[in-house]
């Protein structure tokens, strides 16, 4: 379900199936850019989530935030890059 929040921003619940979290909140917001922040897991049901969401917001292009670097998301934004759009994350503050 797409649920718009406040003005320009959307949440889009993203089904994470055989998972204990069950869903995860996906955030839209629209404007001159799109922004997407979070993307779910590297799952077809996640990919079709957010392409729902960008169907019905009328979003061809649109940016990521990622809120935490997991190799289970990064692959997921390749469905709806495009040239131009950019790819934002959070500075790494620690090293292991």
């Amino acid at each position: 379900m797409l649920t718009e929040v406040a003005k320009n921003i959307y949440k889009k619940a993203v089904p994470l199936s055989n998972n204990p979290l069950r869903e995860i909140n996906a955030y839209i917001i629209t404007g001159e850019k799109n922004l997407l922040i979070d993307t779910g897991f590297n799952r077809i049901e996640c990919e079709e989530a957010l392409k729902s969401a960008f169907t019905e917001l009328g979003i061809d292009t649109i940016d990521l935030f990622i809120t935490y670097l997991h190799s289970s998301i990064i692959p997921k934004y390749h469905f709806q890059n495009k040239k131009g759009s950019m790819v934002f994350c959070r500075q790494i503050l620690f090293y292991y």
